[in-house]
């Protein structure tokens, strides 16, 4: 089978030869294609590595294997350095898994290289690895950088402090993934001489996430390629520190105007545990802004409160159906109760509701009792306002 498979990549590589060059429609570049596809190997969708129709012993799969492998064999590399790549490999994939290796390989190139997408990610890397020293220097630098990405993807990893936990969180509870990149190089660059600079540029992070894709809810292409730029000058040690990392921000930073505006209009459906964990986290954060007290938003001490109710009954007749749809969810609408007080306002109309308010341990709460007496959508508007111009003094970057 090995012999017979052999001279079949020799017939691979005859067609290969006799094909046009760069002309990926040229028969013989098809027919080539074609018997690969068919006797040799194919392309595994998830992991990106080759895979071969024939499996050796363990001394001579690693000729038979994934490019890099090929690389290095072409090098005339020794068994030896064969099998310290391999070990470095399973390294990788097994503190990984093989369904996030992929990711994992896209967010290490553009943490040092220009932006690449997925679908061109393993023909990038094959153009640019094209020796045995770059094969070797690749594989080492992400044996060393996975430990990092899956630390970043884990905000309970024992290497973070608790203000990083909090911020790596946070960006996790917004499913924003696009900074990873510039992540994984500002650790790289700053976590020993400077690791306050990689908290700063964490922080900062976390305010452009909130500004600009929690509430601006503004397209994440332009947000990536920023990112990308600001990790490769920082990778190619271009910045003087995470000062001027941060100033590279601007451009996908809303500025107050704008946060403001779209603040004061936002929706989030807390019918969504992700969007109601969101609102959570907003209302806790905007409650030690006026309150300068600090609560665990997720303790189940607390609740969510809806002041015109999810399933609202005949006290609330001043909202019709539409102002229902429009109201219930606005952020202006969302205050925080005990769960023992958010059971005795239940779907009680606002007068009730108003005197359980006035006895709140939040400040929020009672300053929403304290300054309307009626609840319409004009009120939950103002109140919203209120609320936006707290966000925008909270989730700042100052110049």
């Amino acid at each position: 089978m090995t012999t017979l498979s052999l001279l079949m990549l020799a017939a691979v590589s005859q067609l290969s030869h006799l094909a046009a060059p760069d002309d990926p429609h040229d028969p013989q570049t098809r027919r080539a294609e074609q018997l690969r596809a068919s006797y040799i190997g194919y392309l595994d969708p998830v992991t990106l590595v080759p895979r071969s129709k024939l499996t050796l012993n363990r001394h001579n799969h690693s000729f038979y294997q994934n490019y890099l492998f090929s690389v290095v064999a072409r090098g005339g590399a020794h068994e030896s350095d064969i099998d310290a790549l391999e070990r470095r490999w399973e390294n990788i994939v097994g503190l990984l898994g093989s369904e996030s290796l992929p990711e994992f390989l896209r967010v290490y190139w553009n943490s040092r290289n220009r932006l690449v997408r997925k679908a061109d990610l393993f023909k990038t890397i094959r153009s640019a690895i094209d020796d045995r020293g770059s094969a070797f220097a690749l594989v080492r630098d992400l044996d060393r950088q996975a430990r990092v990405y899956a630390a970043l993807r884990n905000p309970d990893d024992g290497a973070w402090s608790a203000e990083e936990r909090a911020g790596l969180s946070q960006l996790q509870m917004f499913n924003v993934r696009q900074p990873l990149a510039l992540l994984l190089a500002a650790f790289d660059q700053f976590s020993e001489p400077d690791r306050n600079g990689f908290q700063r540029l964490l922080r900062a992070i976390v305010v452009v996430s909130i500004r600009y894709n929690v509430i601006c809810g503004r397209q994440s292409n332009e947000q990536e390629s920023v990112y990308n730029q600001i990790a490769v000058v920082i990778s190619e040690q271009r910045v003087s520190g995470s000062s001027a990392a941060i100033s590279q921000l601007r451009p996908v930073y809303p500025e107050d105007n704008e946060f403001r505006a779209a603040f004061t209009d936002k929706t989030l459906r807390t019918t969504s545990s992700r969007n109601k964990k969101v609102a959570r986290f907003v209302l806790f954060q905007i409650e030690q802004q006026a309150s300068g007290s600090s609560f665990d938003f997720e303790s189940a001490r607390y609740d969510l409160e809806h002041v015109l109710p999810e399933h609202p009954g005949e006290d609330w007749q001043q909202f019709d159906d539409q102002q229902r749809d429009a109201c219930t969810y606005r952020l202006g609408n969302l205050t925080l109760l005990t769960a023992t007080h958010n059971r005795d306002a239940g779907d009680s109309g606002y007068s009730a509701k108003r005197a359980i308010y006035h006895g709140s341990e939040f400040a929020i709460t009672r300053k929403l009792a304290e300054d309307y007496d009626t609840w319409t959508p004009d009120k939950i508007r103002s109140r919203q306002a209120w609320m936006a111009r707290q966000a925008t003094t909270i989730w700042r970057i100052d110049s």
